[in-house]
């Protein structure tokens, strides 16, 4: 099942040519061989440069696990190079943080949807979050390669002012190792599978609202103990997070593993009435934190099984979005559900229903609300090459709220994440939409027929 992960590309380019790749060449040279501040411009630079597209290694395969894959190939085995390039084409050594590459980016890739420029196969969109403290919207991804002795995947990282034009940056979590500080610990050095982000009061500087990744680490239990499950629950943070404005480097906290023995993906922290932050696993098991100080300082607590929240792949909880555009008086008029559950298994799925929080270390109670039972059913998302999606609250343009989704899209040549996606509620129709965000139109080019 596990991935590797290699070197990253500073630019996200549309097509690779000899050209190209000289160029690339170049400036990841540039960015490995510069004194940080001037590697910081690179990374500044290349955020307003033209994105998406072109990458992966031709002797990856495209699914991530098993359990994970959706197509005709199931049954092919996920190969990782056991050495990685430190620029495309350049010298092999064993894949880390100077050694990122799989393969050169590829060609005749999808154009307009986030791959991996490093040469690298990839699946599951992971903990994608907009960073309040310097205004930068964060993409991760399952990249597959690893550190030594670990299998992977590991957290690919893209970032975006607009969630158009984005830049690759290097490998933000990896394998039993934390870049930022060249520590190396058994807790995950067998994979980083699939986590998510939660914004937490305290976690940005000065105390201010900032980013935390809660992360399955896959251990071995050979070289860690208390790994009888083979997985467990860790934290990553910025490392520098006033200074590094595009949260290129992160380290892992002191605290790790914060729980033991549990499954994956974990998903994004909701926060109770009471001021109890929860998030679920893939096995319904729901694990508290009972303060913004206990969440940061990795403090955390086995509440129990959540019977209402069913057993699958990359969960989520959240509240009912906003009302699809023009059915805003139905949704005002109406006595709505409160919360939506996705899960993946065999495919995307959302239900609607109502959740109330209960007592702290309770598991709280998801059913269906009044009125409204028929949403209460398991309702497939998408259909075809589309799994294991992750949603996060992004701001508008005009800065209001907004569920936004993205999927892994098992496409040619090894797969992509699919543009993002808006999540709203139609109440007139009595079912929750999807359709690409606003900002997908800035890449249209002139009507090609008007009228």
């Amino acid at each position: 099942p596990p991935h590797r992960r290699r070197p990253y590309v500073v630019v996200v380019v549309c097509r690779s040519n000899e050209a190209t790749r000289t160029r690339l060449q170049e400036s990841s040279r540039a960015a490995y061989t510069s004194p940080p501040s001037s590697r910081m411009r690179l990374y500044a630079a290349a955020v307003g440069l033209l994105a998406i597209a072109a990458a992966l290694s031709p002797r990856d395969a495209a699914r991530g696990d098993g359990a994970r894959s959706v197509g005709d190939d199931d049954d092919v085995p996920v190969r990782n190079p056991p050495q990685c390039y430190d620029v495309p084409g350049g010298e092999l050594a064993d894949c880390g943080p100077s050694h990122q590459f799989c393969d050169v980016p590829f060609e005749n890739a999808p154009a307009y949807h986030l791959m991996d420029q490093q040469g690298c196969a990839e699946n599951d969109p992971n903990g994608p979050v907009f960073d309040p403290v310097h205004g930068v919207f964060h993409h991760f991804y399952q990249i597959h390669l690893a550190a030594p002795p670990g299998s992977g995947p590991d957290y690919g990282h893209f970032v975006s002012k607009n969630l158009i034009e984005w830049a690759a940056l290097p490998v933000a979590i990896w394998n039993g190792l934390d870049a930022s500080t060249g520590a190396t610990m058994a807790y995950d050095d067998v994979a980083i599978y699939t986590g998510s982000a939660t914004l937490v009061p305290g976690a940005g500087p000065t105390g201010a609202l900032g980013v935390v990744q809660i992360y399955p680490g896959l251990c071995d239990g050979s070289r860690q103990d208390n790994c009888q499950t083979g997985t467990l629950l860790a934290m990553a943070t910025p490392a520098d997070y006033e200074g590094d404005e595009l949260l290129v480097n992160w380290t892992k906290s002191a605290a790790n593993p914060i729980v033991n023995n549990t499954q994956r993906d974990p998903s994004t922290a909701w926060k109770t009435a009471a001021g109890e932050w929860r998030l679920r696993t893939y096995d319904s098991m729901v694990y508290g934190a009972a303060s913004d100080e206990d969440f940061i300082a990795g403090t955390w607590y086995e509440i129990g099984k959540s019977p209402d929240l069913r057993t699958c792949e990359c969960p989520s909880l959240y509240p009912l979005p906003a009302s699809t555009p023009g059915f805003e008086d139905a949704y005002d008029a109406a006595d709505l559900p409160t919360h939506v559950h996705k899960t993946s298994c065999g495919g995307d799925w959302w239900q609607v229903g109502n959740y109330l929080d209960g007592a702290p270390k309770t598991p709280g109670n998801f059913s269906a609300a009044p009125g409204w039972e028929d949403e209460f059913e398991q309702r497939k998302m998408d259909d075809g090459g589309f799994y294991a999606s992750k949603d996060t609250d992004y701001p508008t343009t005009d800065g209001a709220h907004r569920r936004v989704n993205y999927g892994w899209a098992q496409v040619p040549p090894k797969s992509a994440q699919t543009l993002p996606r808006e999540v709203t509620f139609n109440a007139a129709a009595r079912q929750l939409q999807q359709y690409p965000i606003a900002e997908v139109d800035g890449l249209r080019g002139p009507a090609a027929v008007d009228g």
